[in-house]
């Protein structure tokens, strides 16, 4: 069996390809750190357990879209990190955003675009350096190819949905689905320290008068514990008013619990559904976006509304 044909049997993003119509855009040389596809995520099925999944930043991810004149739900390539690589198969326009980031084609460096960039076939895409930020998302016209589960194409474990590995082939589409009119959105700027709004929780009021006042008048630094299942963050010592049970009960993204030791960690895209720590605050979908792009050892301080 030729190497042309092993590599497209690797294509396990797409099972059934229609190949009149659909065309083979990349191939993956390396991964990365990780690398999947991700849309606005997967929604009716956490009576299953089902996270929601998605964007990690949902304003990049957004961002990108519009850019590329795409439909609001497109999926896209989220990666984190750097070291992603990957070979243009056929001559395509792309656009990313998110991490402040360098990429190199065919060894040219190029920073983060404000238009969308043609490529040529058998042209050479690496993400080499990330200067701020986590999470890169790569975009092009009309769009990626792949089959959906449970109206997702987000990462799902146990399915075709999985990471990227080296040598799958990724399609795109064969048209540009209709464009449901978004506009006016903008690269939200990344900062080595971000003020965080957040709302109160259903256990808030479970707190020490004292400890409110260490929440909004701390700073808090994101450790090196952070994945899309969720961020721990590490600061001044928060306790309860008094010793309280807390029953298992729903979680949402951007749910901020607060551990028995006395710390902090806010729930990501691809928490659980339920959970038995106090949920003491709760962030908006701006403020997740914001805190996504994060690393490890820089500072945050909370606005309470």
């Amino acid at each position: 069996m030729s190497g042309t044909s092993k590599n497209c049997q690797r294509g396990h993003h797409l099972r059934r390809v229609k190949m009149s119509k659909m065309l083979p855009v990349f191939r993956i040389i390396k991964p990365g750190i990780y690398c999947a596809f991700q849309d606005l995520g997967r929604f009716g099925y956490r009576h299953l357990g089902v996270p929601w999944s998605g964007a990690m930043d949902r304003l990049s991810y957004l961002y990108v879209n519009q850019k590329l004149g795409n439909h609001i739900t497109e999926p896209l390539i989220e990666i984190m990190g750097q070291g992603f690589t990957i070979e243009v198969l056929e001559n395509v326009s792309v656009f990313w955003a998110g991490a402040e980031c360098v990429i190199e084609i065919n060894g040219h460096t190029i920073n983060n675009p404000d238009k969308p960039i043609n490529l040529k076939s058998g042209q050479i895409l690496a993400l080499s350096k990330q200067d701020q930020g986590n999470w890169t998302y790569l975009g092009i016209s009309p769009g990626f190819h792949i089959e959906q589960v449970m109206g997702s194409a987000s990462t799902m474990k146990g399915t075709h949905l999985t990471t990227f590995q080296k040598l799958d082939i990724i399609w795109q589409k064969a048209s540009h689905d209709d464009n449901d009119g978004h506009h006016g959105l903008r690269h939200h700027a990344l900062e080595a320290h971000v003020t965080i709004k957040v709302f109160r929780g259903p256990e808030f009021s479970w707190l020490k008068s004292e400890d409110i006042g260490q929440i909004i008048h701390s700073s808090f630094f994101i450790s090196k514990d952070i994945s899309r299942m969720g961020y721990r963050l590490l600061g001044p010592n928060i306790f309860l008013e008094s010793h309280r049970e807390c029953i298992t009960s729903s979680v949402l993204p951007g749910t901020i619990q607060l551990l028995p030791s006395g710390q902090m960690i806010v729930l990501m895209r691809e928490c659980q559904t339920t959970g038995g720590y106090p949920r003491i605050l709760q962030l908006d979908e701006y403020s997740i976006s914001k805190l996504a792009q994060k690393r490890s050892g820089e500072s945050i301080t909370f606005d309470l509304v």
